[in-house]
């Protein structure tokens, strides 16, 4: 079973083209497509976190100096 991106129906896996024209393929590159871009985004908040934490570390040895 699987369900269309674009009209939100399911369909047995037997079926490969929806209603409304999206393939099976269609379907399956986008939501590959979307996973990707989903971990390419956690990637970069968690680049970001981990730079954020470098700096207040880095301000606090600054800090303790003065």
């Amino acid at each position: 079973e699987w369900k269309c991106n674009k009209c939100g129906k399911y369909h047995w896996s037997t079926i490969k083209v929806c209603e409304c024209g999206q393939t099976f393929e269609q379907n399956e590159k986008e939501l590959k497509d979307r996973q990707q871009q989903i971990k390419a985004e956690q990637k970069k908040k968690r680049e970001e976190v981990k730079m954020q934490k470098w700096v207040n570390w880095h301000n606090k040895i600054i800090q303790k100096k003065n």
